[in-house]
């Protein structure tokens, strides 16, 4: 028999999920207050429904901080909110809270890493992929347990599956008719292969699809200085799309690395008179629904609701059980926005 949930306590009572778990936490106090009527019927729902904390809630409860950090390095600018809501929805059900906490990327010794995430006060650490890997370190020492967030490790670590993500994105480009597709990225610095684990997986999907279809790949990098992506004297990246969309036979479709890349993309196909969709289909990842660019776009969303719940779900059993060592968790994508639209029937042989 499956154990009842906070969640089906709060559909039966009508009442949200927040209160639901204060009231069971006894977590009822000044700024926060529930009728009598509803805190009676929520406690009489959980006694009905044979309401039980799990093990691992009980642990935690008995910890000294009462909440998590969600850790972040200095200067990330990408913090998707349904990842942070999916994680404050888990907490809250164990009676926990969330914080964030802004670390240095690269602090001056162990010593100092070790200190500076002393003053977190957390009973477990949720690191996003840009945090050092000095701070792993510091967090063994002090005996607090660490899930990375859109990171690839051995261990310990969520992740979406960008690799399936773009095969899936191409193939059904390739199903719409398409046999001209490019695959276009920036890359900020002067080594297009490094970077985030996505840069990699997301190009290397694409080139799958394209081969197992028997077509050949056509890869556009364009490296640009990142105090440029928002435009800038180093900033060529309109200049090459120009040239790859201007060609005799150009691309029906482009798979686009992330955002960044579509706002250029775009503006080099306005400039040439080419309509999207229509004359050109761009699809591209992204955390977050993409509505202000005037153009259709085949939007694959980076799942981050999923990472995050799934981030917290294994903090929480390290919290419990500190000797548990879990597997890579990776993350499949499951949403994907707007129309796939064939190429224009002139390019069809």
């Amino acid at each position: 028999m499956s154990r009842t949930t906070i969640a089906e306590i709060a559909r039966h009572c009508a009442a949200s999920h927040s209160t639901v778990s204060r009231v069971l936490n006894g977590r009822l106090g000044p700024g926060f207050s529930v009728r009598t009527e509803l805190r009676d019927l929520i406690l009489e729902t959980a006694r009905r429904l044979d309401y039980r904390p799990n093990s691992a809630a009980r642990s935690i409860r008995r910890s000294a901080a009462g909440c998590v950090a969600l850790v972040f390095a200095t200067g990330q600018i990408d913090l998707p909110a349904p990842m942070i809501h999916a994680i404050c929805r888990r907490l809250d059900e164990d009676g926990l809270g969330l914080k964030t906490a802004e670390l240095l990327p690269s602090p001056a010794s162990p010593a100092e890493a070790k200190e500076r995430l002393r003053a977190i006060d957390a009973d477990g650490y949720l690191f996003m992929y840009t945090v050092d890997e000095s701070y792993v370190a510091a967090a063994r020492e002090l005996g607090k347990p660490v899930v990375w967030i859109n990171s690839r490790r051995e261990a310990d670590c969520v992740y979406p599956d960008e690799r399936a993500a773009a095969e899936l994105v191409t193939s059904r480009l390739i199903v719409a008719g398409h046999r001209g597709i490019a695959y276009v990225a920036t890359a900020y610095g002067d080594e297009p292969g490094q970077g985030h684990f996505s840069v990699c997986d997301r190009r290397a999907g694409y080139r799958s699809a394209m081969e197992v279809a028997g077509l050949t790949p056509e890869e556009q990098t364009m490296v640009c200085g990142f105090g440029d992506r928002f435009g800038g004297p180093a900033d060529q990246r309109v200049e090459v799309l120009l040239r790859l969309l201007d060609r005799a036979v150009p691309p029906t479709a482009v798979v686009t690395d992330g955002t960044d890349t579509v706002g250029p993309l775009l503006l080099a196909a306005a400039m040439l008179g080419r309509r999207t969709p229509g004359d050109l289909t761009v699809a591209t990842f992204t955390a977050d629904r993409l509505t202000g660019y005037g153009a259709e776009l085949y939007q694959a969303r980076i799942p981050m609701w999923l990472c995050g719940k799934a981030a917290a779900n294994r903090l929480l059993r390290l919290i419990a059980d500190p000797d548990v060592v879990l597997e890579p968790r990776s993350v499949p994508y499951e949403e994907f926005l707007g129309r796939l639209t064939p190429p224009p029937a002139s390019t069809n042989p």
